[in-house]
């Protein structure tokens, strides 16, 4: 009856028949020398196994299938006590199926019907189980392993707070073993962090959404700082049972932020102070270069003989050496801090390179070096600054000249290396610069190679023209050849819209001169050069009347005294700052609408802003510029 229930079904009936005689009380042993061990097997073995059951007819024949590495196990003596009642066991092992390949079977052995003579096995293929157990097992291995060896406390509490797992990470850095954690609260292992690790458990579970949250704990007396992702573990239901937990010790790292956000306010305050010592030495340096030039501009305009004013020519050029050098400092300066604006706007080159090639020719004459340019056949517009554009090529032309020999000669060429790029290269015929120099060539205030003291400059420029080019979205590069010369390029980007600025050459040294015919100006200055200095200027034209006064406040008597048509204000005063007497001039009915121009050595451009946004009708920097003050006056004459 029971073969016939097996006889197709997935489990193969083995049955087992033992012939021997035995003493009453000896335990039946059912294989033996002596014994005849045929094994009956239902027909469907075929379909499970692959195998007719004559194939395996006799349990060494069955046997003889089995896997080598397993066969110590399946054939293990199968014995039946007195009474018959128990035998064998459950056992799995590997079986060659038919088409020569392994299978995993479970075999179950038992007794049939009370006789200990026979036994019966149900065999049944359980490959697939056995392959998915291992899948199981190998992932719970990795599982573990990723849970134990990661460098970070993971555990699990469920929602009363009670630790169900943590990894060996945990219990190795407080020293705990698993039987002291598991089942326990915060509260009882760490009670001064217990009611901030709790309130985050319990958003976790009550808003089902993980958190991130920087938590503290106390650990061998110091004070540590743990980052921790909560998250909330769900049954098969979606139900919240316990809330999860990933905490990495950041102790070094918050120290090493805390340190940079030190470092960071000191470098800003520093900053801030290197803004204002830069202002300051703008003011310091500029006064006495207001004085200098200023007169030296008078003189020039004065003097008749040629002798005497080639030695104010001398004075002029020193001075505006000076000049040009404070400007590149205060420039550098202004744009490591990111406060030089530049105003991009589609530039013609060929103007810009017109216009330098003007300002530059007369230093050049002296040497009798020759300038030629490289026409390019096709226009060249680069989206960039007028003014700084001017600026650079100034500096590379100036250099081109200096560093050149007698008779040399200056090529400016206009290249386009992509439909994105305008190139523009300078090259001089000078004496080059050494390969072992190049690379210090644009450090600031470092001239590469030997320097016989007979070359001006400061070592400012190329620092100052890469920092400009970079500044307006371009690169700068040199290429250079001991004895051969040197080669400066930028890299600007091309403009498709031909509507440039001109960058302007300068004023006309011929241009006619204004004289109004009658002008009341009132001069805020507690500098007696600098006032002298306007003095002087004011004497070129006839009709000015000009009123000084050292000192904020008196300057505002004046003001109200008599209401001037111009006023012209510093900055820097012994009593009250320029801005206050400014902002005084504007609150009053009948002096806001005067002209006042702020005259100050400050050159910052957010001051010369703020100003100007303060009520200031223009603003003029020292060392001033005679022409510029003369236009001023000029443009407020009497039906000017």
């Amino acid at each position: 009856m029971i073969a016939e229930v097996f006889e197709t079904g997935p489990v193969v009936l083995v049955r087992m028949e033992v012939r021997r005689t035995v003493a009453p009380g000896e335990p039946q042993l059912l294989e033996g020398p002596d014994s005849r061990r045929e094994l009956r097997i239902t027909p469907n073995i075929e379909q499970v196994l692959g195998l007719a059951p004559a194939d395996v007819s006799t349990i060494e024949a069955w046997v003889a299938r089995i896997h080598p590495d397993d066969r110590e196990l399946a054939s293990r003596r199968w014995r039946a006590d007195p009474d018959g009642t128990t035998v064998g066991a459950r056992i799995r092992y590997r079986m060659r199926h038919g088409d020569g390949r392994y299978r995993w079977v479970e075999s179950l052995g038992t007794i049939h019907d009370g006789d200990p003579r026979q036994l019966i096995a149900f065999v049944s293929d359980v490959t697939s189980e056995h392959e998915e157990e291992e899948r199981l097992r190998t992932r719970e291995r990795q599982l573990r392993t990723m849970f134990d060896g990661a460098p970070a406390q993971i555990y699990a509490k469920d929602l009363e707070g009670r630790l169900l797992l943590c990894n060996t990470e945990l219990l190795a850095v407080w020293g705990l073993r698993s039987e002291q954690v598991i089942g326990r609260t915060d509260h009882d292992l760490w009670p001064e962090s217990a009611d901030a690790f709790r309130a985050n458990d319990q958003q976790v579970a009550e808003s089902g959404m993980p958190m991130v949250s920087d938590e503290e704990v106390i650990l061998d007396g110091e004070l540590h700082t743990y980052l921790s992702l909560k998250f909330p573990l769900r049954d098969e239901h979606g139900t919240i049972y316990a809330t999860g937990g990933v905490s990495a010790d950041i102790s070094d790292k918050t120290n090493d932020l805390r340190e940079l956000r030190i470092a960071r306010d000191v470098a800003e305050r520093a900053n801030i102070s290197k803004s204002e010592f830069l202002s300051r030495m703008s003011h310091e340096l500029r006064t006495p270069l207001n004085s200098v030039l200023g007169f030296a501009q008078l003189l020039d305009l004065a003097l008749t003989d040629d002798r005497h004013r080639e030695n104010v020519a001398h004075i002029l050029t020193a001075g505006r050496h000076l000049l040009e050098l404070i400007n590149e400092v205060l420039d550098i300066a202004r744009i490591e801090a990111g406060r030089l604006p530049v105003t991009i706007e589609p530039v013609d080159l060929r103007a810009s390179i017109r216009s330098a090639i003007g300002l530059v020719g007369p230093a050049a004459d002296a040497p009798a070096i020759s300038i030629a340019v490289h026409e390019h056949d096709e226009p060249a517009f680069v989206e960039a600054d007028a003014n700084r554009v001017l600026q650079v090529l100034l500096n590379l032309l100036t250099n081109a000249i200096k560093y050149n020999r007698p008779g040399g000669s200056i090529g400016i060429a206009i290249e386009v290396p992509d439909a994105d790029t305008t190139r523009v290269l300078v090259s001089d015929t000078g004496r080059g610069i050494r390969e072992e120099h190049l690379d210090a060539v644009f450090e600031p205030f470092v001239r590469p190679g030997p320097d016989d003291g007979t070359i001006e400059g400061s070592g400012v420029g190329l620092a100052l023209c890469r920092s400009l080019v970079e500044l307006m979205g371009g690169a700068l590069g040199l290429e250079s050849a001991w004895g051969e010369g040197t080669t400066v390029w930028f890299d600007l980007p091309t403009s498709a819209v031909a509507t440039p600025t001109e960058p302007a050459a300068g004023g006309d040294d011929d241009e006619d001169l204004i004289h109004p015919a009658s002008l009341h100006v009132l001069y805020v200055e507690d500098n007696e050069a600098n006032r002298a200095l306007v003095a002087h200027v004011l004497a070129l034209r006839p009709g000015v009347t000009l009123t000084c006064a050292e000192h904020g406040r008196r300057g505002l008597e004046l003001a109200r005294a008599r209401r001037p048509d111009l006023i012209l204000l510093d900055l820097h005063l012994p009593d009250v700052a320029g801005t206050e007497v400014l902002a005084e001039l504007q609150r009053d009915d009948r002096l806001r609408t005067v002209p006042t121009y702020v005259l100050s050595a400050d050159v910052m451009p957010r001051q010369r802003e703020r100003l100007l946004d303060a009520g200031a009708d223009g603003y003029l920097t020292k060392p001033l510029d005679v022409r510029d003050l003369l236009a001023v006056i000029d443009d407020h004459a009497p039906g000017a």
